[in-house]
C-alpha cells in the first residue's frame, strides 16, 4: 500500500481486501468473510482529496486553504494462508501521483513523469520522498474477519526515505505530516476506516456491528477509531450478491496516553474528528469493490512562531477518499 496524506496529512495507502464470504441457507442472511487465494492478485486505486484551512495566523492574514490531491494505485497479493484463514498480504506500491496548492506554493508529482513537475524545492522534495516508495511494499496479516492484526515493513521504509530527504524547514510542515502517516500504526488505523470489517455470525439487512482500533501517531500521541457499520441491503441474486454497507466514525485522541514532542516546535490537540461513508463487498466472490469515506478532523496548534510571537492556530481537514478496483 502506499501513502494517506492529509495535513496531519493523510495519506498512506490501503490494501486489497479480497475473497469470499458465505451465503446463509435465508435469502437475504449473509455471513461476510475475508477468503484468499494463495497468489491471488488484484490491482486498487486509492484516490484522497483534502481541504486543510488554518485560522488564526499571525499579522492579522485570513484564513488559509490547503489543497491536496493524491491517487495511488497499489498491487495487493496474497502471499501465504494459514489453516484459520488468516493471510499474509504483501502490498506493492504500483504508482503515486499528488498535487498540492495553497496560497504560498503549488507544487505536484507524478511517478508517471517525474521530471515533468514544475522545477521548484517542495517539487524536489516530493520527488525525493515519493519515487522510492514505488515499487516498494511492506506486509500485512489479516484474519478471514478483515481485522488487520500487523502491518510490517511502512515504517522501516519511510524512515529510509526521510533520511536522505532534504532539511529544507519551508518543507518541514508537509514532511511531518508525511512522515507521520507513512508507519505501520497510521496504516492499521486508516484501513480500519476504509475497507468493512465483519462480525462473525450470519447478518440481515438492518443489522449493525461496531469496531475499534488503537494507534500510534507520532504528532497526535494514540488515535482511537470507532467504526459503527450496518448492513443496508443484499442486491442481485445467484452469481452476483452485493452487500451495501453504510459506516460512520469517530476519531479521538487517547487521553492517558501522552502526546509526543512535536518537531515543528507546537502542541497539537484534535478534536474530535467524525466521517461516514459507504462500501460494496461482492458476497459471492467475496471481493471488495469499492468504498467512498468522508472525514472532518478538527485541530488545535499552540507555540511561539520564529519571532517570539504566540501562536495559536486553529485548522479543520475535509478528506474524502474512494477506493475501487483497477480492472
Amino acid at each position: 500500500m502506499g501513502l494517506r496524506i492529509q495535513s496531519v496529512t493523510a495519506g498512506a495507502v490501503a490494501v486489497g481486501l479480497l475473497c469470499g464470504p458465505v451465503v446463509s441457507a435465508r435469502r437475504q442472511d449473509v455471513t461476510l468473510q475475508y477468503r484468499w487465494t494463495k497468489g491471488e492478485a488484484i490491482r486498487y486505486r486509492i484516490a484522497q482529496v483534502s481541504a486543510t484551512t488554518i485560522s488564526g495566523l499571525p499579522g492579522g492574514m485570513g484564513d488559509m486553504t490547503i489543497d491536496q490531491s493524491t491517487t495511488q494505485v497499489l498491487r495487493t497479493v496474497a502471499e501465504e494462508i494459514a489453516p484459520d484463514g488468516t493471510a499474509t498480504i504483501r502490498q506493492v506500491v504500483e504508482s503515486i501521483k499528488m498535487d498540492m496548492s495553497s496560497p504560498m506554493f503549488t507544487t505536484s508529482f507524478d511517478s508517471a513523469n517525474p521530471d515533468g513537475a514544475a522545477a521548484n524545492p517542495m517539487s524536489g522534495m516530493l520527488k525525493t520522498v515519493l519515487m522510492p516508495m514505488v515499487g516498494a511494499s511492506f506486509t500485512l496479516v489479516m484474519a478471514p474477519s478483515g481485522e488487520v492484526k500487523k502491518v510490517e515493513g511502512l515504517s522501516a521504509l519511510a524512515e529510509k526515505v526521510f533520511t536522505s530527504a532534504s532539511q529544507d524547514p519551508a518543507a518541514a510542515g508537509v514532511l511531518d505530516g508525511l512522515k507521520a502517516n507513512l508507519s505501520d500504526e497510521a496504516m492499521r488505523s486508516m484501513l480500519a476506516q476504509t475497507f468493512a470489517q465483519f462480525p462473525n455470525r450470519p447478518l440481515k439487512p438492518g443489522d449493525t456491528w461496531e469496531g475499534e482500533v488503537s494507534a500510534s501517531n507520532p504528532m497526535l500521541g494514540t488515535l482511537v477509531t470507532r467504526v459503527s457499520s450496518t448492513l443496508k441491503s443484499v442486491e442481485g441474486d445467484g452469481s452476483s450478491r452485493v452487500a451495501r454497507i453504510a459506516t460512520s466514525l469517530t476519531i479521538k485522541q487517547d487521553a492517558s496516553k501522552p502526546v509526543p514532542p512535536n518537531p515543528m516546535g507546537m502542541t497539537m490537540q484534535m478534536g474530535d474528528a467524525t466521517g461516514d461513508g459507504e462500501q460494496f463487498f461482492d458476497a459471492v466472490s467475496g471481493r471488495f469493490q469499492r468504498s467512498t469515506i468522508k472525514v472532518t478532523m478538527p485541530m488545535t496548534m499552540s507555540g511561539t512562531g520564529p519571532d517570539g510571537t504566540p501562536l495559536n492556530l486553529k485548522t479543520s481537514v475535509k478528506t474524502t477518499t474512494t477506493v475501487d478496483i483497477v480492472q
